[in-house]
């Protein structure tokens, strides 16, 4: 689409505004096509309210994924119910692994970073579906760590 006059003057005014106001203005200014294009974007919750997601952000979640997992199976050990939160803590110390590992590829740009985050969503959600079924505080916990990370891992 080409830029109009008034467009450009709209577009280089905008570059000094915070995202917000730039949210506002750009669903204002924006053509029919554009303001479906968003509204689907923002459905689908590719754009979380109204920004992408960062890798920081990104590895900031797989980093507080990795600290819940790691809570979570040392609770289960320390608990002695070793036979029935065999696969709990076998899933937490994947998920903590991948997560870790994960985070450092993203922090080095690593060429396989995003089939790493496809990977480590698959295994947060089995872990998170796992630590759902069990009534303690540390398994909720790590359940919606892991939930949160799974989702900032698709939406690299």
């Amino acid at each position: 689409m080409a830029l109009t006059k008034k467009r450009w003057k709209r577009w280089r005014h905008c570059r000094t505004m915070s995202t917000q106001t730039l949210l506002k203005y750009r669903r204002r200014w924006a053509t029919k096509t554009e303001q479906r294009v968003f509204a689907l974007q923002t459905q689908r919750g590719s754009i979380e309210h109204g920004e992408p997601m960062t890798p920081e952000q990104t590895i900031r979640a797989l980093d507080d994924c990795a600290r819940a997992c790691a809570t979570c199976y040392s609770a289960c050990i320390a608990e002695g119910a070793l036979p029935e939160m065999e696969k709990c803590i076998r899933l937490d110390l994947d998920c903590a692994a991948l997560c870790r590992f994960t985070s450092e590829a993203l922090a080095r740009q690593s060429q396989f970073a995003g089939e790493f985050c496809q990977l480590c969503a698959r295994i947060c959600d089995a872990c998170a579906d796992e630590c759902g079924r069990h009534p303690a505080a540390h398994c909720a916990a790590c359940s919606d760590a892991c939930r949160k990370c799974a989702e900032a891992c698709r939406a690299i």
